[in-house]
C-alpha cells in the first residue's frame, strides 16, 4: 500500500489545528506520516500541538517549527520532510476531513499513472455569513485547468497528490503571498489527469478563526486579493494558453466574472480608479476574448524581454 504523508501548515490556530488532527487520526486509512509545520506562530499553537501529540502517543504526528514565511513555505517544508511518501495531502488547519477521505482518494489514484491529483467534493461553511455551499469537483475530471480559470483553486484540503508531480514543478511558489495554490494547480493541471473522488465532502471552514480568537485566512488580509488571484490566472494564460485544449471563448465569461468580483472588492475598499481598471478588463474579456489573450501575451513578452 502506498505511503501517504500529510502536511498541515499552521499559524496562530491552536484550537482549529487540534480539530484537524483529530480528523486525520480518525481516518479509516491511516496516513504513514503527518507533519505539522508551525509557521512562526506567536501564540501557544506549538504548545497545543505538542500537548496533542503527547495525548496521542501512537499517532505518526510530528511538529516542526520555522520562522514565519507563509503557507507556501510551510507546505514546501512539509513536502521536503516527506521524501519517503509517494503520496501527499495538504490539509489547511481550519478544514476537516471525513473519516473515509484518504481511503477514497487513494482508491481513485490506484492504477492511474496518468493522474496528477484526486479531489473530493467540498462543503464550504462561512461562519461569518452563516452560509453553507456544496461544491462539486466533478468538473475537475473533465478539464481541471478550465475549472481553475473559471472558479478558482480552493481544493487544497480536498486533494491527494502523487508527491513527485508536485516536486517536479518546484512545489508551491513562495514568492506569491496569496493564490499560490492557483499558481501551482494551474500548472499541475497541464501535466496529467485530475480525478474526482466521489463520496462524503471535505468541510472547508471560512471566517471561523476570528470568531474563535484565532488567525483568519490568508486572502482576508488583502483588500485586493481578488485582483491578485486574477493576475495569477492571466500570467498563466500569457505563458501557457498555447497548451490548452480549448479556445479563449471557453473561459472568457469566467475570467470576466472574476474581474468583476475584483473590481467590486476594490470599490468597496475605496480604490475607485483601480476598481475601474478591473471592470474594464472584465468588459474586454467579454467583448473580444482573443484580443484580450493577445494583449496578455504581448505584455508578458515585453516584461520578459
Amino acid at each position: 500500500m502506498s505511503r501517504i504523508g500529510v502536511v498541515i501548515p499552521v499559524h496562530n490556530r491552536p484550537g482549529m489545528v487540534r480539530d484537524a488532527l483529530d480528523r486525520v487520526v480518525a481516518q479509516t486509512l491511516a496516513p504513514f506520516r503527518v507533519v505539522v509545520v508551525d509557521d512562526g506562530s506567536t501564540d501557544h499553537t506549538a504548545a497545543a500541538v505538542e500537548s496533542w501529540v503527547r495525548h496521542h502517543s501512537g499517532a505518526p504526528v510530528e511538529l516542526v517549527r520555522q520562522p514565519h514565511g507563509g503557507a507556501a513555505a510551510a507546505r514546501n517544508r512539509g513536502l521536503d520532510l516527506l521524501s519517503d511518501c509517494p503520496l501527499v495531502a495538504f490539509l489547511d488547519s481550519d478544514d476537516l476531513w471525513p473519516a473515509s477521505f484518504l481511503d477514497r482518494a487513494l482508491s481513485a489514484l490506484v492504477g492511474r499513472d496518468d493522474a496528477v491529483a484526486a479531489t473530493s467534493d467540498r462543503v464550504v461553511i462561512d461562519h461569518e455569513k452563516r452560509t453553507v455551499v456544496n461544491k462539486s469537483s466533478v468538473n475537475l475530471a473533465r478539464d481541471a485547468v478550465l475549472h481553475f480559470l473559471q472558479k478558482g483553486a480552493d481544493v487544497t484540503s480536498a486533494t491527494l497528490f502523487p508527491s513527485h508531480v508536485v516536486r517536479r514543478l518546484g512545489g508551491y511558489p513562495e514568492e506569491v503571498p496569496t493564490g499560490h495554490d492557483s499558481a501551482l494547480f494551474l500548472r499541475l493541471g497541464l501535466e496529467g489527469r485530475w480525478l474526482h473522488v466521489p463520496g462524503e465532502a471535505v468541510v472547508i471552514r471560512r471566517a471561523l478563526g476570528p470568531l474563535r480568537g484565532e488567525e483568519g485566512r490568508i486572502g482576508a488580509r488583502f483588500t485586493d486579493s481578488q485582483r491578485r488571484w486574477m493576475e495569477i490566472r492571466e500570467d498563466f494564460l500569457a505563458r501557457f494558453s498555447h497548451r490548452l485544449q480549448v479556445e479563449p471563448e471557453a473561459y472568457s465569461s469566467g475570467i470576466a466574472g472574476q474581474w468583476r468580483l475584483a473590481g467590486r472588492q476594490l470599490r468597496q475598499a475605496g480604490l475607485i480608479d483601480e476598481a475601474e481598471q478591473c471592470f474594464r478588463s472584465s468588459r474586454e474579456w467579454l467583448a473580444d476574448p482573443r484580443l484580450s489573450l493577445s494583449r496578455l501575451r504581448e505584455r508578458s513578452a515585453r516584461a520578459s524581454g
